[in-house]
């Protein structure tokens, strides 16, 4: 009970402490080129304008696959690419039997009124 009391004490006396002077951040810097996550794909994925020829703006490097940035925390991605291609199609197989599902329900519910949950109760 005092730590509580003493802490409740401490947060609100550092309400009144005057601010630290610091340079201000604005959504313009809060980024920079190296840290943007479209940049960061851009850079791994596409060859650099400069060294590309003139007509053939977008070109994708050799080594990259689309949508593959290199996020694989648990290790599951394959390294055998027939195996890899399989398991991308597999996914946006799943994807858009999910999306078919998703339109059933909204159907269902459309035609008749009733929810998803309330179909299960009757």
């Amino acid at each position: 009970m005092k730590l509580a009391l003493i802490s409740a004490l401490a947060g609100s006396a550092a309400a009144f402490a005057p601010a630290a002077t610091r340079s201000a951040s604005t959504s313009l810097n809060a980024f920079s080129i190296d840290t943007m996550p479209e940049a960061q794909r851009a850079q791994k994925g596409w060859v650099d304008p400069a060294d590309a020829s003139f007509d053939q703006p977008g070109l994708l490097k050799d080594n990259y696959y689309p949508g593959d940035i290199g996020f694989d925390p648990l290790g599951l991605k394959p390294e055998d690419p027939a195996e890899f291609d399989l398991m991308v199609t597999k996914e946006l197989q799943n994807g858009r039997l999910a999306m078919l599902a998703a339109a059933g329900f909204l159907a269902q519910e459309a035609v008749d009124g009733k929810g998803i949950l309330e179909h299960f109760s009757s």
